[in-house]
């Protein structure tokens, strides 16, 4: 073999090597973003746009572009890429495989098609029979593979109970979304014309992630921690970044700072009202999926850390019955919207060690699919659906 012919085997391996590993440079930081800290200035940039009178949307919302977007929201990740609408996606036509022993293969592979969707496959030019688009935090994005996922999920038992239909439940959701985010990808998407739409609203952390651009938009700043409790957050954090992530740090915010959970849930209300509003505006029919942190249910054994953690940040039994107060508020809020809504609650309190991974509290394969069947029934269950899906295969849409 000549030496040219050697260096072009030798550079064509280690070209497949680099295709096929895991992208652990990648990896480097978590796909979820409550733990990014967006520098002073570029909040009190936006503050200060809010205070002098800019013109904002119905909500307030004021644009946010790329440089600013970059400083927010930490989009140096190389996973991320900037949204106008929605400020930050996945980046599109992603194949990364991610390494994750707790996996029965042992990693997952995260792939996204040219919507940044968590998808493998683009979404039909021609309208199907019925097409959803789910939003969501990371528990929706996923930490397994695309066919895993409760989408795919849901949309392979819709297709299952109707032969001959065509089914899209698209995955619109991206670890680090919390409301704001599930507006803006529901109106980047509305052009598709989905029949459904499902907003995952998770209690772990949504209703603090809606606070720093509730309290922009309006001039205002949040109060963050006291001293004493951001110090026991960092010991906490040395215990276990999932209890923290999933569901504790929001305890401790709003065990400090009580008054800002009224703002939370006037926020949220806001933002899902201007939601129903687009949706009912577009002809798609809504419903509200309310996820529960996996630490406000009753494990046979106690996740990783969380006797510790919760004894660091001094949480009482007063605290851990936030979740259900926040539950509460938010299925009486979609009440009075009149709102179609699907509490996971009882599922995943039934299946709760199966249904979540042990090493970071995100739902696991088998919670992908106990979610994806039951969101595949409120579907089934729905007027509309159930009048497009039992439709003559020729019958115009």
């Amino acid at each position: 073999m000549t030496r040219a012919r050697k260096l072009a085997v030798a550079l064509a391996l280690l070209l497949l090597i680099l295709l096929t590993s895991p992208l652990d440079w990648r990896g480097s930081r978590s796909e979820e973003l409550s733990f990014y800290k967006p520098p002073e200035t570029a909040i009190e940039r936006l503050i200060q746009r809010a205070k002098a009178g800019e013109q904002g949307d119905e909500l307030g919302r004021l644009p946010i572009d790329e440089e600013l977007a970059r400083e927010l929201f930490g989009l140096d990740h190389p996973y991320n890429c900037y949204d106008p609408d929605a400020y930050f996606t996945h980046e599109p036509n992603l194949d990364a495989v991610r390494r994750f022993n707790e996996h029965p293969l042992g990693s997952w592979r995260m792939r996204t098609n040219s919507l940044a969707m968590r998808r493998d496959s683009e979404p039909s030019g021609e309208a199907p029979t019925l097409r959803v688009l789910v939003v969501g935090d990371s528990h929706v994005d996923g930490i397994c593979n695309n066919s895993e996922n409760l989408c795919a999920v849901a949309e392979a038992a819709l297709e299952s109970a109707h032969p001959g239909a065509s089914v899209e439940v698209l995955n619109g959701a991206r670890g680090g979304h919390s409301l704001w985010n599930y507006l803006g990808v529901i109106e980047r998407h509305l052009s598709l014309a989905p029949d459904v739409v499902v907003v995952t609203i998770f209690g772990g952390n949504d209703f603090t992630d809606v606070l720093f651009l509730g309290h922009a938009f309006e001039g205002t700043k949040p109060r963050g921690l006291t001293p004493e409790s951001k110090e026991r957050r960092a010991q906490a954090l040395q215990e276990s970044r999932y209890v923290i992530g999933q569901g504790y740090g929001t305890l401790l915010f709003f065990k400090d700072r009580p008054l800002e959970l009224d703002f939370s849930m006037e926020v949220s209300g806001r933002i899902l009202e201007e939601i129903s509003r687009k949706c009912r505006d577009a002809g798609a029919e809504l419903i509200l999926m309310y996820l529960p942190s996996p630490l406000s249910l009753s494990f046979k054994r106690a996740p990783r850390r969380e006797p510790e953690v919760r004894t660091i940040l001094g949480l009482g039994e007063a605290d851990l019955a936030l979740p259900t107060e926040i539950r509460t508020r938010l299925l009486s809020e979609a009440e009075a919207l009149e709102l179609d809504t699907l509490d996971l609650t009882p599922l995943l309190s039934e299946c709760r060690d199966a249904c979540f991974w042990q090493t970071d509290l995100h739902l696991s394969v088998k919670g992908h699919e106990r979610v994806g069947r039951l969101l595949a029934q409120r579907l089934m269950a729905l007027p509309e659906a159930q009048a497009l899906l039992n439709a003559p295969r020729d019958a115009p849409r």
